[in-house]
């Protein structure tokens, strides 16, 4: 079945609820939301892709206010997806762990991990840097947090995650559990 999705980057998800009749009407079925995970500070576009953790609620809502949508944007047949970001954590360099970056997760970024500087490399694009700190996505430790993110926001009512990054995560076929 294909899907009629529209991307509402940044909207606050009180002001995605008023607009519901509207995108049900223009025969959209699927809303992708921002990242609802805890982000630095700040109304630029890329503040909301420096996560500090797995907890949730930022400038675009909190747990309630999803809730809120998806039961809502049900009535109109629609689903709520939302971007999810599970490879790096919050900079305020491009290298170093943003001092608000939650201590639990933060124990599990790799330190002075080089910059992946080829892209056509796989190797390098899943195991090397690629702009922000990486947390070790690798370690059961860290996925159990990610799993209890990704249930939390299943709760409230998302019906499908984007994965951001997801082509920087190795493979079953090379060696990693993640997927």
């Amino acid at each position: 079945m294909k899907h009629k999705i529209l991307h509402l980057f940044r909207w606050k998800l009180t002001d995605i609820m008023n607009v519901l009749p509207k995108v049900h009407e223009q025969g959209f079925d699927v809303i992708l939301i921002s990242p609802l995970q805890t982000c630095r500070e700040g109304y630029e576009w890329w503040k909301i892709y420096q996560n500090l953790g797995y907890e949730l609620g930022n400038y675009t809502g909190n747990l309630a206010d999803l809730h809120n949508l998806c039961t809502e944007a049900e009535k109109y047949g629609i689903k709520i997806f939302a971007d999810v970001l599970c490879h790096n954590v919050a900079s305020l360099d491009g290298t170093d762990i943003h001092p608000d970056v939650d201590p639990k997760v933060a124990k599990y970024v790799i330190k002075d991990l080089p910059e992946c500087k080829n892209y056509e490399d796989r190797y390098q694009t899943t195991h090397l840097r690629v702009g922000l700190p990486m947390v070790n996505y690798w370690l059961s430790e860290i996925q159990s947090m990610q799993f209890d993110m990704l249930e939390k926001l299943y709760l409230a009512g998302i019906k499908g995650f984007r994965i951001d990054m997801a082509k920087h995560f190795a493979t079953f076929q090379e060696g990693c559990n993640y997927f």
